[in-house]
């Protein structure tokens, strides 16, 4: 897709699936699942995957003319990282700091994010919302009973799963190329 200049982005959607929504933890796993086998193959780059992160995930939505990029016009959306924590104990000198970004940086090395100019996240505090109360709030309507759409689905599911699991009996993933060249673009 890359080759053929086709918009790649990345990015989180929700806690439903993925619960530490760490955009560096993605962008790791986009670079080590689309490594080819092979000493000779050219994997994508830290430069390509961090692209795919900014500029290809902000245009892949409705405010792609406003975010993805520290340019002006654009709204000032950034984080500050503690780069002695990202490399401790220690990174070879030789290393491009963007590779040492892709593989080492986590979300908990966010000590600072903006969004739009103003600093909503400082030294592990969110500064415009009270999350602790937030975080009450949440659990206490989670704690309640499920609500009847909800519990309507779940009896549906129980009712096609018998069939789904009957219907891909005997099915074979087993292939001469590897699962994921299945699903990739050659």
């Amino acid at each position: 897709m890359l080759r053929g200049q086709i918009p790649v982005g990345i990015c989180t959607d929700s806690q439903g699936i993925n619960d530490d929504e760490d955009m560096f933890t993605e962008m790791r796993l986009v670079s080590r699942l689309q490594r080819p086998p092979g000493i000779t193959t050219q994997p994508i780059t830290a430069h390509q995957v961090l692209h795919m992160a900014t500029l290809s995930g902000a245009r892949l939505t409705t405010f792609g003319d406003q975010i993805g990029a520290l340019e002006p016009g654009r709204r000032a959306d950034l984080v500050l990282l503690d780069w002695d924590r990202i490399t401790h104990p220690y990174v070879d000198d030789d290393l491009e700091p963007l590779d040492i970004l892709l593989y080492r940086a986590r979300g908990t090395d966010v000590q600072m994010t903006m969004i739009d100019g103003k600093i909503v996240y400082e030294h592990g505090r969110c500064l415009t919302i009270d999350a602790e109360a937030l975080t009450a709030e949440v659990q206490r309507q989670l704690r309640g009973p499920l609500p009847e759409d909800r519990r309507k689905r779940r009896r549906v599911m129980a009712e096609l799963e018998p069939h789904l699991e009957r219907y891909y009996t005997g099915w074979s993933l087993d292939t001469p190329v590897p699962y994921y060249q299945l699903h990739s673009a050659r």
